[in-house]
């Protein structure tokens, strides 16, 4: 197995510096559903010379004219209010205004679209995923199913709904019929991430209550695929189904900003556990996911992929230790569900790792005794005085949730809210009280 890394770009800043405009609108979409229209976030970026710095005005255009707010919130970020404007198609511009009014440059106009229609599946003002009116964790399990039969994917669908998890990706077979997998998958109430999917799949299932979210693309960024053509498939399967979600997975932190464009739901596979010594270094799960939350941007939301499988070659086996601790740093990271790969992608398979088998059994009873807080708690992060040691408290009403992970493989002592605490290697300590009785 090889480990491929991101190949380095040489720049020409000449050509850079003189082709970028003096001003750019970054919208978080070109689609608003009724969901998205009190607060839709434009950020307009300025590269001006520095004699033309305080004497121009940003502002935002809206066409054809409709009865739609825009504040500017300073930064560069304006909201706009599209509540009482009509569906239909607008087009949206930035323009650069001298003191007079006048115009001294613009944007180019950029399409979007107000939808009536309110999706089943979607993401909330506060990155959670909703499924219906209900805030859910999608928390499950990868299976690699093209090559495997039906039996082996049920098998999977079966461990999750046994053990508490709630969702599972898995595989569209060319000509393969899903009927019978839709039905049993609702039948043991998992959700399905589906990969293998295209235009016409999608139209056929986009009423399916059971299929969560469709699968753009796996990785697009470590294959330096076009983000201007996944774009495009984004609106077009958004256009046809809005009541699902859209996924992908990308690989480099350095590249979520620009690839998250392609998804709604955006998710991160950092497979930090290698063969050999000194490599089982996990202690960047949490900020990968925490800047992974930060710029996905507003209609977005961010997933966890955690590593949880290993090969004789390349990728290591995880030890429970390592999948639980990645766990709760995910969950501290704020995101707004995870993916374990693999059940079974045909080598690694779980079952066949009785230590890391018995973890994914009893996992799920941890998680879903604290999901009330991660759905509908407010989290605050602690400083904890060691940066391997990661803490954060979620308040809900007059209970709280309080998590201190320490994300080394040596004993450390930390200090949260002014006690000092003493970890083991990869210690996590969850704690629940109620306000005035602890």
């Amino acid at each position: 197995l090889e480990i491929h890394m991101e190949k380095p770009v040489q720049w020409d800043v000449e050509t850079m510096v003189s082709r970028q405009p003096m001003l750019q609108l970054v919208l978080p979409g070109r689609r608003i559903f009724p969901h998205q229209k009190s607060a839709f976030r434009i950020r307009a970026q300025r590269a001006l010379p520095a004699n033309l710095n305080g004497k121009l005005n940003t502002v935002i255009v809206v066409e054809p004219e409709s009865p739609v707010k825009i504040a500017d919130t300073g930064n560069g970020t304006f909201v706009l209010n599209w509540e009482h404007s009509q569906p239909g198609e607008y087009t949206v511009r930035g323009q650069l205004l001298n003191a007079d009014g006048s115009i001294y440059a613009e944007t180019a106009p950029e399409k979007v679209i107000i939808d009536a229609r309110t999706p089943y599946f979607k993401i909330d003002d506060k990155k959670r995923v909703v499924a219906g009116d209900q805030r859910i964790f999608p928390f499950g399990l990868y299976h690699v199913s093209w090559t495997l039969p039906p039996e082996s994917r049920n098998e999977c669908i079966d461990f999750a709904a046994a053990n508490g998890y709630n969702a599972a990706h898995v595989s569209w077979r060319t000509g393969e019929d899903i009927a019978p997998l839709l039905k049993y998958a609702g039948d043991k109430g998992i959700w399905l991430f589906m990969e293998g999917v295209n235009l016409e799949k999608i139209a056929a299932f986009k009423d399916e209550k059971r299929i969560l979210a469709w699968n753009i693309k796996d990785e697009p960024d470590l294959g330096n695929v076009d983000i201007g053509s996944l774009e495009k498939t984004y609106e077009q399967w958004l256009e046809v189904d809005p009541n699902h979600l859209i996924f992908t997975v990308l690989l480099f932190p350095q590249r979520f900003q620009a690839y998250g464009r392609i998804a709604n739901l955006v998710g991160h596979d950092y497979y930090p556990i290698l063969n050999g010594q000194n490599k089982r270094d996990i202690s960047q799960v949490y900020a990968n996911h925490a800047r992974l939350r930060k710029e996905t941007g507003d209609g977005r939301a961010p997933f966890a992929v955690l590593q949880c499988f290993g090969y004789k070659n390349g990728y290591g086996v995880p030890t429970p230790a390592e999948v639980r601790n990645m766990t709760y740093q995910a969950v501290l990271a704020d995101t707004c569900g995870i993916l374990f790969y693999a059940y079974n992608d045909t080598i690694f398979i779980l079952k066949n790792n009785p230590e890391l088998y018995q973890l994914m059994q009893e996992l799920p009873k941890e998680i879903n005794a604290i999901t009330e807080f991660l759905l509908n708690g407010e989290l605050k992060m602690l400083e904890t005085g060691n940066e391997g040691v990661i803490a954060g408290q979620w308040t809900l009403g007059t209970k709280v949730l309080q998590i201190i992970c320490n994300s080394t493989h040596q004993p450390v002592t930390a200090g949260v809210n002014g006690k000092k605490v003493e970890l083991k290697a990869l210690e996590v300590k969850v704690s629940q009280w109620t306000q005035g009785n602890k």
